[in-house]
């Protein structure tokens, strides 16, 4: 700083020394050059604060377009977004209408079949009797697989949550076990049902059911004939669950495509059905969203010897401590 003021004010200096810094005697004192370096210093002052404002201005002129340019493209995106959103309303109301439409015009024939095969079976015996049966039993479950069709993400309403209720885990598997009887038959296929540990789930009985039905239906179409579908309950790796097994003998699923397995995706798995029956790679996904709505959990396994063992993990119903008997004459708080 002192060559700086040494050079602008050389002359001013010893005046300023002599008498104070009055103002008025610098400017009366002060030699033309002098003041003429003081000129300059203000006129060189005023030129940087008048730049600096002008850049100011100028920043603030950009930023300002900046924004109002931002602000276009964002309502230009919104009403792109507005109008994408209703295109895909309008296409899901279309498209939920077509699933109610389908199960008002299937679920008459198909009443009118279970209610004709109940009565044959009634009056039938013998070999035309489980025949009979066997009719009741496929009606049925095409019954349940349009009820999957209400309950799929397909459709844009919402659907309420079921509500966890306990289910015995045991009388559980043995009607999914009778129920696909008749589709292992036709494939000299037999359902093992393993004693284990049963116990009571919290879940919904429609949904579970649906599950262990789409379980052992896949376990059926990917196994060879004659092969052994094995079915069983056992304690689950969380605490508190109950982890309820279906393993088959099949070709299991390759480990590029485990990932996929609980995903809706239009790739088919690479193993097909032995027997040419129909996969349309959307009941896994389907039986893991079911799981999730219940609280639990789905995932999958190679088999130690082969072929695929698919888990449902369910939290364990906790049966509330039975109400002490009040002694005589006292009576029950609540009551």
């Amino acid at each position: 700083a002192w060559p700086l003021r040494s050079a602008v004010l050389g002359d001013v200096w010893p005046v300023l020394l002599a008498e104070g810094p009055s103002s008025v005697a610098v400017v009366e004192r002060a030699p033309l050059l002098t003041r003429r370096r003081l000129g300059w210093l203000l006129a060189l002052a005023c030129a940087l604060l008048a730049g600096a404002v002008g850049a100011a201005q100028w920043r603030a002129r950009a930023q300002a377009r900046m924004r109002r340019a931002l602000e276009r493209r964002v309502r230009r995106r919104t009403r792109e977004l507005r109008i994408a959103n209703a295109e895909l309303r309008a296409v899901d109301r279309m498209r939920a209408r077509l699933v109610r439409m389908a199960d008002h015009d299937l679920r008459s024939p198909l009443g009118a079949i279970i209610g004709n095969a109940t009565m044959l079976a009634e009056d039938l015996d013998g070999e035309g009797r489980e025949m009979a049966r066997d009719i009741v039993t496929s009606a049925s479950r095409m019954e349940s697989i349009v009820e999957d069709l209400l309950r799929s993400p397909l459709t844009l309403e919402s659907q309420a949550r079921p509500v966890p209720r306990p289910l015995a885990v045991t009388p559980t598997l043995e009607a999914a076990a009778r129920r696909l009887g008749p589709v292992c038959r036709r494939k000299a296929q037999r359902i093992e049902l393993a004693a284990g540990a049963g116990g009571t789930v919290l879940g919904d009985a429609a949904l579970l059911g649906r599950v262990l039905d789409n379980l052992l239906d896949n376990a059926s179409k990917f196994s060879p004939s004659g092969s052994v579908i094995r079915l069983c309950a056992e304690e689950g790796r969380g605490a508190g669950t109950v982890a309820i097994h279906v393993a088959d003998e099949g070709p299991g699923v390759p480990e590029v495509e485990r990932a996929l397995l609980f995903r809706e995706s239009d790739a088919r798995p690479t193993p097909r059905p032995t027997a040419g029956e129909a996969s349309r790679g959307i009941g896994l996904a389907l039986a893991a969203m079911w799981v999730g709505t219940m609280g639990g959990t789905m995932r999958y396994a190679p088999g130690a010897t082969g072929g695929s063992v698919f888990t449902v993990e369910l939290p364990r119903a906790v049966t509330p401590p039975a109400t002490p008997t009040p002694p005589r004459g006292v009576s029950a708080i609540g009551t």
